[in-house]
């Protein structure tokens, strides 16, 4: 079972990463959403020794499921805030639009998800039980950490983008600088 859930987990991370990254077409935007459902597989699984929930064969794909479904709060929200930003907005205005857009739809149709897997404890097989916790508890931190987590990480990854697009040269003796376009990081703090 530990051998198939690991390989579940990584073989989903990197197919989840790839799409991400095609769709988005840079390395750290693929990144971000990625690490978000990471946290929160990483956290449900220490839920689970926390509350001596056992793994079992049903559990064992908890984790690929938990990312597949996860990855969309965190895509949706990241989308929103690349669109904003396109539009010129601020980092800060862009943040707080796409949480607040995206954010009420994102926690209402977790909530609807999280109540259908929590049917499963109407049944009368055990396995199925405790896989619907585990669905509804992976579910859960995938959405808050996307609401909460996200938005800092792509304050961040804002900012080292144009940190390293500052410092970058080019050209036989690094004569040749790309010049970014005047951050609105910087107005933020003004």
């Amino acid at each position: 079972i530990a051998k198939d859930r690991t390989d579940t987990r990584w073989i989903s991370t990197f197919f989840v990463f790839l799409i991400t990254m095609i769709i988005f077409g840079t390395f750290t935007s693929a990144l971000v959403p990625i690490t978000i459902v990471t946290i929160s597989v990483t956290w449900l699984y220490g839920t689970m020794g926390y509350t001596n929930l056992p793994i079992s064969t049903l559990a064992g794909g908890v984790a690929a499921m938990v990312i597949g479904i996860g990855i969309d709060f965190a895509i949706h929200i990241m989308n929103k805030f690349k669109y904003e930003r396109k539009k010129d907005n601020s980092v800060k205005k862009s943040i707080e639009l796409a949480v607040v857009e995206t954010g009420t739809a994102l926690t209402a149709t977790s909530i609807t998800t999280i109540a259908a897997f929590l049917a499963f404890l109407v049944g009368t097989m055990p396995e199925m039980g405790r896989f619907g916790i585990l669905m509804a508890i992976g579910i859960a931190y995938s959405l808050i950490f996307s609401l909460f987590g996200l938005p800092a990480l792509l304050i961040i990854e804002e900012k080292l983008i144009y940190f390293f697009k500052s410092k970058l040269r080019f050209g036989i003796e690094g004569e040749l600088k790309l010049h970014a376009k005047k951050d609105a990081c910087e107005s933020d703090k003004k």
